[in-house]
């Protein structure tokens, strides 16, 4: 299959998970990050179902794969920044000037890894790997709390009984009100 093809398909996905992450799954713990993935893998071509197979090992991998990013950030810590960017609160949108200067926010990563993806000079290994990140940011960049200054993280909430943080209640707590089946929520 041509560059072109390929790059065609990646388009397609990445589209296709821009939309599909804004619906109703707003929550991006582990369980959110698979409905956002099993969205994804739902409204696959087939050729780009083919090819994500190819790189990841199966067709299943979309969504077990969704959360790999968060996963390896203790061994990688230098992927902490890619999951988020710090855009002001009072800001009218994003620049990324201000808000990317250093080339290290989720905006950045996503454009870095789009072109991994699509180098088929790159190793199979590298542009699994890129593939992988772009299911997890993809939904990350979705979540407006990894896109606000401070994510949330300053701001203390009672939830349950306990004292948890904002961003926590976003990326975890509200996944619950769907339950924990990503395959059943995606539905």
């Amino acid at each position: 299959m041509g560059r072109q093809v390929w790059q065609g398909s990646l388009s397609a996905l990445a589209c296709l998970m821009l939309f599909l992450s804004s619906g109703p799954a707003l929550a991006w713990g582990p369980e959110g990050h698979e409905v956002v993935a099993a969205l994804a893998a739902a409204n696959l071509t087939p050729s780009a179902r083919a090819q994500v197979s190819a790189l990841l090992g199966g067709d299943s991998m979309i969504v077990l794969d969704a959360n790999w990013a968060d996963e390896i950030r203790t061994d990688q810590p230098q992927t902490a920044p890619w999951h988020y960017v710090n855009i002001p609160l009072n800001a009218p949108g994003y620049d990324p000037r201000r808000d990317c200067a250093d080339g290290r926010c989720v905006v950045a990563q996503i454009e870095r890894n789009e072109h991994v993806l699509a180098d088929r000079s790159a190793s199979k290994a590298a542009r699994a790997d890129a593939l992988r990140f772009l299911i997890h940011f993809i939904a990350d960049v979705h979540q407006p709390l990894h896109a606000a200054d401070n994510g949330g993280n300053a701001f203390t909430v009672f939830l349950r009984g306990k004292h948890t943080n904002l961003h926590h209640v976003w990326d975890n707590d509200v996944v619950d009100i769907f339950g924990r089946d990503a395959g059943a929520v995606a539905r």
